[in-house]
Parts: structure tokens; sequence; C-alpha cells
């Protein structure tokens, strides 16, 4: 039971993190108070040196939000299940690596977000670069730190490679490019769930029934997108993106569970295949539309994590290909 408990909580962490840094870095960025204007510019300007107060906002307010957020997962979850001693478990193809993607995802965002709000508060640009690596990590890391202490789970060296590279991902663009040439996004179709009522009731067990739970957890709706500018057409705000997805996801290795009253079940997997969905789609780059409103820009740069809806072409690994008419 700690096991099956733990496997739900630690394939939304990723998704839950994200979820949670986006609106706190919202907030921060565009409905702070107490802060004086710049003669030189707009509250949403960047400050041409470190100003201060920004700095006090931003740390005091990032961590605060940390700490809360690490009190609340050590008493709400991990304390019963502490052990004393570190252990890893190798989670390396749970989900068809749907939640790696989300790791990616999420240090990838993360680094990104706090990079920005660092240049807004006056730092230099390799300062404010270096500290969104350093926020990141951290913040990724203190996961798995907190599930290699905990029972029935362990630290998971996979989810830190994904954290890692995901970081590593936004940090070399800036420093050779200055500029991110390549974008991580997300996106969210609620397709229909399958009408059998055994595999319902284990969706409802497994990603909850309200759409703010499904789009934390449930991988079968979830797709994470890599955006790019092919250079072959002159708008440079209309991009190229590939995706990811899955479908048939109804546990971590495999569709089979045990029922409360311990009947063992395993759907048939010719009606209910494990698939790996493959997508080509249009994007948009938010930041590359002319706007001179910073507070503009400051929220397009933040809705820019998101995918923008399109058609899309979905090639799966059953070897099938279908046309949808928005991914």
């Amino acid at each position: 039971m700690i096991r099956h408990l733990l496997s739900v909580f630690n394939h939304i962490s990723a998704a839950a993190q994200t979820a949670a840094f986006f609106l706190f870095v919202s907030v921060m960025l565009l409905f702070p108070t107490g802060i004086k204007l710049s003669a030189q510019g707009g509250f949403f300007d960047p400050a041409d040196s470190l100003r201060k107060d920004r700095l006090f906002w931003v740390a005091g307010t990032g961590l605060a939000a940390y700490a809360s957020v690490s009190w609340g997962l050590y008493h709400a979850w991990y304390k019963p299940f502490l052990v004393s001693k570190p252990r890893s478990f190798n989670d390396w193809g749970e989900w068809r690596h749907m939640d790696k993607f989300g790791h990616i995802y999420s240090g990838y965002i993360q680094c990104g977000l706090i990079h920005h709000t660092a240049r807004w508060t006056g730092m230099s640009k390799n300062q404010a670069l270096w500290a969104g690596v350093a926020g990141s990590l951290i913040t990724q890391s203190s996961i798995e730190v907190w599930d290699g202490f905990s029972q029935g789970w362990g630290f998971s060296w996979a989810d830190m490679a994904a954290n890692f590279l995901g970081t590593g991902l936004y940090f070399g663009q800036e420093w050779w490019f200055g500029q991110q040439k390549v974008f991580l996004k997300f996106s969210a179709i609620s397709d229909p769930d399958p009408n059998d009522p055994v595999i319902r009731e284990r969706i409802l067990s497994l990603f909850g029934n309200n759409p703010a739970q499904k789009l934390l957890k449930d991988y079968n709706h979830q797709t994470y997108w890599l955006s790019f500018h092919p250079g072959i057409w002159k708008p440079r705000w209309l991009l190229l993106s590939l995706g990811v997805g899955a479908q048939g996801l109804y546990g971590g290795f495999a569709n089979e569970w045990k029922t409360d009253m311990g009947v063992l079940v395993r759907p048939d997997p010719l009606l209910y295949p494990r698939i790996s969905q493959y997508y080509l789609s249009a994007d948009l780059d938010l930041t590359k539309i002319p706007v001179k409103n910073q507070f503009l820009r400051s929220l397009f740069r933040v809705l820019n994590i998101v995918k923008m809806p399109a058609p899309a072409l979905e090639f799966t690994s059953q070897g099938r290909v279908h046309a949808r008419w928005l991914r």
C-alpha cells in the first residue's frame, strides 16, 4: 500500500511542482506590492542595476514558498515513512518514460522563470542564469532527497538525470546563444476515458475525477513538446513542434493491480494496450509577438510554457497514424 501511494505521488511530483511554481512566479511577477517604481522605467521593466528592494522581495517570497512547501510535504506525507538510511530505486521504464519528460520539462521551465525573475531584480546576465540553475536544481532535488529517505520508495538517479537535462537545456541555450532557440512546452487534451467500469474505477483511484487532478496526475492526457523555428519561413513566432504522449497507462510498469478485496486485475492488453504517441504540430512563440508593454511581455513569457492548441499528426508505437484537430 505504501509503495502504491508513493508511486502515485512520485509520478505527479514533476507536474505538480511546475504548476505550483508557475502560479508562484505569476503572482510574484505580476501582482507584487510594496516595491517602489523606478524613475527610469515601469515596475515590470528589468532593472539596469541590482535593486535591493526587488532582490529582497524575490528572495523572501521564494524562500517562504520553498520552506512552506517543504514543511507541508514533510508533515503531510513523508514523516510517517522516513527511514534512517537513504535508498535508491530504479524507476526507469515507469509510465513509458512520461514522468521523465515531466522532470525534463520542470527543470527547463523552473530554470527559465527563475532566470528572468533574477534579471528583473537587476542581476547581471550570468548571475541571473546561475541563479536559475541553482534554484531549479534545488527545487527538483529536494523531492528526490525526500524520496531517498522514504520507506517503499527511493532516490531516483533517472529522475535526477532528467532534472539536470532540462535545466541544462535552458542554461546551454542562454549561455551559447543568449536566447532560447528550442522551447519545451506542455499541453493536456481531455480525450474520453474507457467505458469499462473496472478501468474507470482504477482511473478514479489513481488520477482523481476533477480536471485539476487529472491535469497533474494523468499521463494519458499529457503531452510534452519541443518547439522550434526551422528557419524555412519568415514569421519568427510560428514554430514547428514535436510532441510525445502516452495512452493506456493504468500502472507504473504494467497494467495490473489488486482491488480492495485483493483480486488481481489484468486488463486485456489487446483492448487496453500501453502505447506511446508522437506528434507533429505547429506552435506559437509568444515572446516574439511585438509588444512594447512590459507587463504583456512578462505575461506572454509566463504563458509561453504552454503549447498553443493546433492540428497535429499523431504517430503511435503501434505504427498507426492519426490526424488530430487539436493537440
